[in-house]
């Protein structure tokens, strides 16, 4: 169950949750910051999700920056809990069957022989 892709309104439901942390990397001050490096990264992580590609690596990977970014006194934990919280979700859960993961590795369902 670790490697499924819901369809239907679990699909649709996990789309959702990819473009609610997409619009909110988009709208944080680190996409308006004078460095490149930051820039860019955010667009590709931002893009990574929108379409679901390598989405369970990538969703970890924003929750662990956007910890250190608070850790940091970056940002407020009311700015970045809910998008921490909701990679760590998509983390756990995975992209739904509406991404480029469900495509590329299949919606398959392994039987365990009793």
């Amino acid at each position: 169950m670790f490697f499924a892709y819901p369809a239907g309104p679990p699909g649709i439901a996990l789309m959702l949750l990819r473009a609610s942390i997409v619009l909110w990397l988009a709208s944080v001050p680190i996409v308006s910051s004078t460095s490149n490096r930051i820039v860019i990264m955010s667009c590709l992580i931002a893009f990574a999700l929108s379409v679901g590609f390598g989405a369970r690596f990538v969703a970890g990977f924003l929750a662990l920056g956007v910890l250190l970014i608070w850790l940091a006194g970056q940002v407020s934990l009311a700015t970045c809990a809910a998008p921490c919280l909701d990679s760590l979700a998509l983390t756990l859960i995975g992209p739904g069957a509406y991404s480029i993961d469900a495509i590329i590795f299949g919606r398959r369902t392994i039987r365990l022989p009793h």
